[in-house]
């Protein structure tokens, strides 16, 4: 399903708890991402995403990990006024993983 300003706040409805993150690919040329999540029961499932923005932060301050915490979605306003989603991640090692996002498809 893809997820737009009209929508996004059904992204909250997505249940990715204790999903295991397995890749981040960045196509920067094209400024899109891809994400890959190993469900609990071991499906795949991958978010497309044309991003502005992403940060990713990778201290580790509660130890290692791999597995997704928390994931939320809100309205994001860039410096020009454009409006866009925002998405974050949130490891159960504390890392972070923030995209600020013009559309997002989740297969």
């Amino acid at each position: 399903m893809i997820y737009s300003l009209k929508n996004y706040q059904d992204l909250n409805s997505i249940y990715l708890h204790d999903y295991e993150l397995k890749d981040i690919l960045v196509d920067y040329n094209n400024k899109k991402l891809t994400i890959k999540f190993l469900s609990t029961d071991n499906k795949i499932n991958i978010f497309n995403i044309k991003f502005y923005s992403f940060y990713i932060e990778c201290f580790e301050p509660w130890g290692e990990g791999i597995y997704i915490d928390s994931f939320t979605v809100s309205l994001h306003c860039l410096e020009s006024d454009i409006e866009c989603i925002e998405m974050e991640l949130l490891l159960n090692s504390g890392d972070k993983v923030k995209i600020i996002a013009k559309e997002i498809n989740f297969l």
